[in-house]
């Protein structure tokens, strides 16, 4: 093939159609959470003394998006400290608090950090304590 042959290929000015320079997708840049995150269990959470109980459980909702799963989170100290939580006794108390109101279970292995599941509050107690706030 020849130089000739290849300008039998090339598009007239007219025909040239400019491309849009879209942005790409928007990516999540930086640490997120993943939701949803039920109302009534964010609710629910809200309404436990003190404000640990609600950082715990967005710091586990973050874990719980990372790790693909509301099953079996651990939580590191590094991580807590993140939440601004660094006492241990306040994760204990909230993560007690959290299991009380029904919103997680823990399972606690001799030596072993404590394993944490994200349950779904009970929807008919949850209604009943939103039409209560209302």
């Amino acid at each position: 093939m020849n130089s000739e042959d290849l300008e039998s290929f090339r598009l007239a000015p007219t025909q040239i159609v400019p491309t849009s320079s879209k942005p790409a997708p928007n990516r999540q840049v930086g640490k997120f959470i993943l939701g949803p995150i039920p109302m009534s269990w964010l609710i629910r959470a809200a309404n436990l003394p003190g404000k640990s109980p609600v950082l715990i459980g967005l710091m586990l909702f973050h874990l719980a998006g990372l790790r693909r799963t509301r099953e079996r989170l651990s939580l590191s100290a590094r991580q807590m400290k993140q939440f601004g939580i660094a006492n241990s006794q306040t994760v204990r108390k909230a993560l007690r608090a959290l299991q009380q109101a029904g919103l997680v279970n823990i399972e606690q292995l001799p030596g072993r950090s404590r394993l944490v599941t994200i349950l779904e509050p009970n929807l008919t107690e949850a209604t009943a304590a939103n039409n209560s706030a209302a």
